[in-house]
Formats: C-alpha cells, sequence, structure tokens
C-alpha cells in the first residue's frame, strides 16, 4: 500500500479510536494477502482484534479501580 493511503488508514482508525486495529491492521493486512483470505475473514480477525483487546482494558482498568489489597489467583 502506498505511504498516502496508509497514513489515510492510521488517520481514520485514530478519528474512529479502534487503537488495537491501527496497531495491527498493517501486518494483519500482509498475512491475509499470503493467505488468500476473504475480505469477510481479514475484516473479522481485525475486528477480533479490537474487542480482545477492549475486553483486556476492560478487565484491567476494572482491577485497578477495585483497588484489591491483594491480587489472588487459584
Amino acid at each position: 500500500m502506498s505511504d498516502l493511503g496508509d497514513a489515510v488508514i492510521q488517520q481514520h482508525l485514530k478519528t474512529l479510536k479502534l487503537p488495537a486495529m491501527r496497531r495491527e491492521y498493517g501486518q494483519l493486512a500482509r498475512q491475509a494477502r499470503a493467505d488468500s483470505w476473504s475480505y469477510e475473514e481479514y475484516l473479522r480477525e481485525l475486528l477480533d482484534i479490537e474487542i480482545r483487546a477492549r475486553e483486556a482494558s476492560t478487565t484491567a482498568r476494572r482491577l485497578s479501580e477495585a483497588r484489591f489489597p491483594d491480587l489472588k489467583t487459584l
């Protein structure tokens, strides 16, 4: 992809507040081209990445806000 096209995509993803997609789309696009993914497969994978990142961020934020005295695991 051209530098101008990449810059436009980066700006759109920043405006839409999609940081995980912004970080990963280039590498994922290369993988999709190499493996001949359909557009739908590529989009689904990008959306999965964004959702997983948001869930992880939400979990970390809630744990931080809970201010548990000690983090315990089983």
